[in-house]
């Protein structure tokens, strides 16, 4: 009998992993990607993907970038972005601070009402590469 128990739990804790299932019971897809602008990477940036009207998930989702401009993208409670299409901002080290960084892409991408930058995020693996322009 307990082994039983043991393989059914097993079982439904193997499920849940291969689902893509985070904490809170939205699955989500594995997601990353690179930002470049003028075939440069943007380097320590922050990348976030704020839900369009119609995604019903709600889950705003954010990383930030290495060395090489490459992210992987997450949600409050886990790895992955529920599908659905969002506005993606990119935003320098210390955004609107006075130790902002420097960057060298148009301000636009900065901030969700401006940016005409988006992504829709399907079933499985997303792997973006997201251009920016000066």
């Amino acid at each position: 009998m307990k082994k039983n128990v043991l393989l059914l739990l097993l079982a439904t804790v193997s499920c849940l992993a291969v689902l893509g299932c985070s904490g809170n019971g939205i699955k989500t897809q594995k997601t990353f990607g690179t930002v470049m602008c003028a075939g440069e990477p943007a380097v320590n940036a922050t990348v976030t993907f704020s839900p369009e009207a119609d995604n019903a998930t709600g889950q705003m989702a954010m990383a930030t970038t290495d060395a090489e401009g490459k992210f992987n993208m997450r949600i409050v409670s886990g790895a992955g972005v529920p599908v659905g299409k969002y506005k993606v901002t990119v935003t320098p080290a210390g955004y609107g601070g006075p130790l902002q960084a420097e960057f060298s892409w148009s301000k636009k991408y900065c901030e969700v009402n401006a940016t005409d930058l988006t992504v829709d995020i399907v079933e499985g693996e997303n792997n973006l590469d997201l251009q920016l322009s000066k």
